[in-house]
């Protein structure tokens, strides 16, 4: 072991230590996702502030009103019989 401030020898005795493992915090949110981008969280290990663990949080589904289901059902209807007449008349 060395002197942070200068080159001295401190001592060259061998001293073993017991891992403490990582003992987490809760997760953090750091950016909200958004339709458009992902969000991002993390948290911080309490015995080392240094070892840190992030985690996206995916984008978030545009929502649809009613109306425009309402709509892409119709759309999804009639293609369904158009494709059925092309099968039934082979067109």
């Amino acid at each position: 072991m060395y002197c942070v401030n200068c080159p001295a020898e401190i001592s060259r005795a061998h001293v073993e230590t017991a891992a403490t493992g990582h003992a987490w915090g809760e997760w953090e949110v750091v950016k909200q996702a958004s339709a458009n981008e992902e969000g991002l969280m993390r948290r911080v290990c309490a015995n080392d502030p240094g070892h840190v663990e992030e985690e996206t949080i995916p984008k978030l589904q545009p929502q649809t009103s009613l109306f425009q289901r309402f709509i892409e059902r119709i759309r999804e209807f009639f293609e369904n019989i158009i494709e059925w007449f092309r099968r039934l008349f082979r067109f």
